[in-house]
């Protein structure tokens, strides 16, 4: 048990404590943008301004949001990880289910310029108001009596394990991948601020204590892929212009989907990275793999492989503006 005997110490707790109650600021809950439903129409920007939503008139594989920030899908990427509240203000994620193994194309275009939209595919759901930094799932975990750093209960590899950044756990125990702990070897260096991993798989859980971990994918984004937790990612390309985005075509099996989308534009929270809230649009187009003729009786069983390997046959990407 450590004690307040030394000033040095005494600030490591107060350290610790404060930085696990400053590292959620504002709770997002998650929410969905359901792609197999009509889509619900968003007409402005998020400053009010009238916009045409291009979702208007479709019935389904379709959402938009004025809520991204240039930077949060970005955040994702770095050995801190991501608040899941800077994906978009609240926390939304588009979700599709697949009845059968389908190839499928998602592209997410920016309606507003400056966002440079990036994101990330993943294998199953997070249960509705999930947030970051809960009592089942916590962020920074801490021993009760010493306030010391602990082990995730939930993201926390079994011993013997070398933590690699993006390996889909957290070293919560030793922060072995932010710089470690403090000289009293008991507050780190450099907490978590979030639980959105763009690279890997990650988890959450409600107030109610529903929990889940959702399995990582693919990516596509400009910035360089950092992952270890398998999945495929896409070199994507830099743009910021209305209009332009990133696509990805990947062949899946039957089952949940969950895309985290946002900015990867910038990586603080200053004002110019945080402020406007940007427009966006997340489309989907599936085909089931046994309708595809194109691939042929070789071809088809390559495929089928595929997904049985990880579900990752088939991917491609795009560099070029969307229309």
């Amino acid at each position: 048990m450590i004690s307040c005997d030394k000033e040095a110490t005494c600030f490591s707790i107060v350290t610790l404590v404060a930085m696990i109650g400053l590292a959620h600021p504002a709770e997002a809950h998650v929410t969905y943008r359901d792609l197999d439903a009509p889509p619900t129409l968003v007409t402005t920007t998020f400053s009010g301004v009238t916009i045409s939503d291009p979702c208007m008139g479709k019935a389904k594989a379709c959402q938009s949001s004025n809520a991204f920030t240039r930077y949060g899908w970005r955040k994702g990427t770095e050995p801190g990880l991501g608040d899941s509240h800077q994906l978009t203000v609240n926390a939304e994620f588009w979700k599709f289910h697949l009845n059968v193994p389908s190839k499928v194309t998602l592209t997410f275009t920016q309606g507003e310029a400056g966002m440079d939209p990036a994101f990330s595919l993943y294998q199953g759901l997070l249960p509705v108001a999930a947030h970051d930094d809960t009592p089942v799932d916590p962020l920074n975990p801490a021993d009760e009596t010493t306030f010391c750093a602990t082990a995730s209960p939930t993201d926390a590899h079994s011993l013997p394990y070398t933590y690699i950044l993006h390996d889909g756990f957290r070293d919560t125990a030793s922060y072995s991948t932010m710089g470690g702990l403090d000289t009293d070897s008991c507050s780190p260096v450099n907490p978590y601020v979030g639980q959105f991993d763009a690279f890997a798989s990650w988890s959450m859980a409600n107030a109610s204590g529903a929990w889940s971990r959702i399995q990582y994918v693919g990516s596509v984004s400009a910035t360089p892929f950092t992952g270890h937790d398998g999945g495929s990612h896409n070199a994507g390309n830099t743009m910021t212009a209305i209009g332009t985005g990133e696509s990805l075509t990947i062949a899946l099996a039957a089952g949940d989907y969950f895309v985290a989308a946002g900015g990867e534009a910038c990586s603080d929270t200053s004002a110019p990275c945080t402020l406007p809230r940007l427009y966006g649009t997340v489309t989907l187009s599936e085909t089931p793999i046994s309708s595809v003729p194109a691939l042929g009786p070789i071809g088809l069983i390559g495929e089928l492989l595929g997904l049985l390997l990880g579900g990752l046959a088939m991917v491609q990407g795009t560099r070029r503006p969307l229309t």
